[in-house]
């Protein structure tokens, strides 16, 4: 991403949390958790669509706004919660795939996962442990704080809902439909995985 502008970035990232938000409050809304957020199950077109794929583990959420089920999906992209609880029952709430999209896009903004471990093991740790951070230079100050309020340790402080993350004026403001230079940008992001991908 060392080529990319960061105005770029920045619009890149606003169109994927609003994609991906919309995607998870629609879930939401029919009572519903993905439990598997992470870059390679978001699909980008040249479009700039960003759509949300692979639902094999969602799970309904009951009254309690919590799942009484044991913990899916992949490991590296777990909330703290999710890894400190010692008994079998797992806490499934939105603030749980809300932890996995920062760790997402923090993924994008620098190109690798910003707490990776060898084992799974090892990788309930570093999670407990890490000290989510972004380099200042790459993205802007609310892009930065957002980001951190989704890496929020304690689940209750990230944010309540989709609808608060949508309402944000970053996002809000964001034209329903990409504009040129948005698709002229996805474009070369595509090319570019194609590249590395050869």
């Amino acid at each position: 991403m060392r080529d990319i502008v960061a105005n770029d970035i920045e619009h890149f990232l606003c169109r994927v949390i609003h994609n991906i938000s919309s995607a998870l409050e629609f879930l939401a809304l029919q009572n519903y958790v993905h439990r598997d957020i992470k870059p390679e199950n978001m699909l980008v077109d040249k479009h700039a669509v960003v759509k949300l794929s692979d639902f094999g583990t969602c799970c309904k959420i009951n009254e309690t706004n919590s799942v009484q089920s044991s913990a899916m999906g992949t490991v590296a992209y777990f909330a703290p919660e999710l890894v400190q609880t010692s008994t079998s029952t797992k806490l499934n709430t939105i603030q749980r795939d809300m932890w996995a999209l920062g760790i997402s896009l923090v993924e994008i903004v620098i190109g690798k996962h910003p707490c990776l471990a060898s084992e799974d093991t090892d990788q309930s740790l570093e999670i407990i442990a890490w000290n989510p951070e972004i380099p200042a230079t790459i993205i802007s100050m609310h892009m930065q704080e957002f980001i951190l309020n989704l890496l929020k340790k304690e689940a209750e402080q990230r944010p309540h809902s989709y609808a608060d993350i949508l309402k944000m004026s970053f996002i809000e403001n964001l034209s329903e439909k990409p504009t040129n230079d948005e698709c002229s940008f996805f474009k070369s992001v595509i090319e570019m995985t194609h590249q590395v991908g050869a």
